[in-house]
């Protein structure tokens, strides 16, 4: 039951909507909470076992942290001399900080365990063949629960913050079960901070018509981005990357091009759907797309892709690592020469060694991480030379044929990462980057080989026009203009017009039909 499948936009989303608006407000979070449990049943009825170990896990783990802190506080009170205090609150914070280390390693094992155990025991088990040992570990194959690498993620931050002080250990177990198990954002994000929203999840609301058409209007954007782009790309995208010795230099980077439109429409799309869902029920969710494709840099690009997973990364690894004391006094002694940039690199690495292993169990994806690493680490580097460089030409870093072009790379960069993302293999990602640059010829565009790769002549015009009209729309926005006030100021009869022709669309050019098939949602086998 994805969240463009007719059963969850036509049974399921308004079967909870109605449910949950004729209980009283202060017993929604309950019937919210009730179908989030029931949609999570619909996928893996075992696995909700998992959710509902972390979610016991993560409260408990949250209030034994708080009470250390409390008691830590009141001995400290009670306490007359001030080294006396001190030694108090630093034991306190060390028992406080062991507290959530022994919950940061039950709920990272958990999900090591059904995520990466098979990749980690494979890779161990070469190393041992290389080795000559006639030992090997056996391999278990345990099913990956549904949402666990956002639910995980979402738990852990919660309890760092508690730690932090950031705000009070939740005490009703229900609520904190709700801000988990949420079904609009369990499957594909976002990924939420507790402050963000489990109090809207919690508290009850009202029928407000502006939630309804703000709701309903992202649902079908997403609908148009998901149907009629990302899944009308997918046979051409799977013709490539399944069958890479098949395909010329031209043909692998147009599959690259394509499955990084289908991977932006796909995910962007079911964010609209997530984010219009929510809304439906009063429930503001943060944005998890800023018009990527218009960045500047590759640390820009992931400012505005995937926003609630960057910001966790940054929030929780980059600032954990460069800010600590160790790295602090290093900064104080190295303040000239590359050796400055050591707790960049640091912090860098670690951050994107977690994003790529958070993608998936492979080595292309860790690559994929190493990629990016390299890429922005080299920016910080070079910047000073940058800035030599136009201040002696006496160029201007802000002109429109400058920006252009960092755009222009920006995206060509990430096309080649989003190739190496979505090959089988690390081996096979080096082979279509090979193949695509030594062996690009023209000739595929007169040959006719573009249209047996799953898509005809009448499928390239869909696609086409809905990239126009999507980053069409992207560019408006970009500009500063805000759409949605614009569109509450035409009259009703244009805007339901407008409405009603996009749907039409949605109906006529998605990707229906035996050729195409319901394609999953990518970001949710992540």
């Amino acid at each position: 039951m994805s969240y463009n499948a007719p059963l969850f936009l036509f049974v399921f989303l308004p079967l909870s909507w109605v449910v949950t608006r004729l209980v009283p407000r202060r017993w929604q979070w309950l019937s919210l909470l009730l179908f989030s449990w029931v949609y999570y049943l619909s996928f893996s009825p075992r696995m909700i076992l998992v959710l509902l170990f972390i979610i016991c896990c993560t409260y408990l783990s949250g209030l034994v942290i708080e009470s250390l802190f409390n008691r830590t506080d009141l001995l400290a009170g009670q306490a007359a001399d001030r080294q006396v205090r001190k030694v108090i609150k630093t034991r306190g914070k060390r028992q406080a900080k062991l507290a959530l280390i022994a919950a940061i390693v039950i709920i990272s094992g958990v999900l090591v365990l059904f995520k990466y155990l098979a990749f980690f025991t494979t890779n161990l088990n070469q190393l041992l063949r290389l080795v000559s040992s006639s030992h090997s570990l056996p391999l278990l194959k345990l099913g990956e629960p549904l949402g666990i690498s956002f639910f995980t993620l979402q738990a852990l931050s919660y309890l760092i913050d508690v730690f932090r002080r950031k705000y009070k250990a939740e005490r009703h177990w229900g609520r904190l079960a709700l801000w988990l198990s949420f079904f609009p954002q369990i499957m594909e994000g976002p990924i939420c901070r507790y402050d963000q929203t489990a109090a809207q999840l919690y508290a009850g609301h009202s029928i407000r018509f502006s939630d309804l058409v703000s709701g309903g209007q992202r649902i079908i954007w997403g609908l148009f981005k998901k149907v009629v782009i990302a899944d009308r790309l997918n046979p051409l995208v799977t013709a490539v990357f399944d069958h890479p010795q098949q395909q010329a230099g031209l043909t692998v980077l147009v599959g690259a091009f394509c499955y990084t439109m289908q991977l932006y429409a796909d995910f962007s799309g079911s964010i609209d759907i997530v984010i219009g869902s929510a809304r439906l029920f009063g429930i503001a969710l943060p944005e998890n797309f800023n018009r990527p494709f218009f960045s500047r840099s590759a640390s820009e690009f992931w400012r505005r892709w995937h926003i609630s997973l960057g910001a966790w990364l940054r929030d929780y690894i980059f600032y954990s690592i460069s800010f600590s004391h160790r790295m602090k006094q290093f900064d104080k002694k190295h303040r000239e020469g590359l050796w400055r940039f050591l707790p960049l690199a640091l912090a860098l690495a670690a951050v994107w060694l977690c994003n790529g292993l958070w993608h998936g169990a492979g080595w292309q994806y860790i690559f994929y991480g190493f990629y990016y690493f390299v890429l922005i680490l080299a920016s910080n580097i070079l910047e000073p030379v940058y800035k030599q460089i136009f201040a002696r030409l006496g160029w201007s870093r802000e002109s429109r044929g400058w920006q252009a072009f960092q755009i222009g790379r920006t995206f060509l960069l990430v096309v080649i990462g989003e190739l190496i993302f979505r090959s089988p293999s690390l081996g096979q990602a080096f082979g279509l980057i090979r193949r695509g640059f030594s062996q690009f010829r023209l000739t595929a565009l007169q040959d006719g080989r573009l249209l047996k790769l799953g898509l005809d002549k009448a499928d390239w015009i869909v696609v086409g026009l809905g990239l126009v009209l999507l980053f069409g729309v992207e560019s408006i926005q970009e500009s500063g203009l805000k759409l949605s006030p614009r569109l509450r100021q035409l009259p009703r009869a244009g805007r339901w017009a407008l409405y009603l022709g996009l749907i039409l669309v949605i109906v006529i050019a998605g990707a229906y039909g035996r050729n195409y098939g319901e394609v999953p949602l990518i970001y949710a086998g992540f």
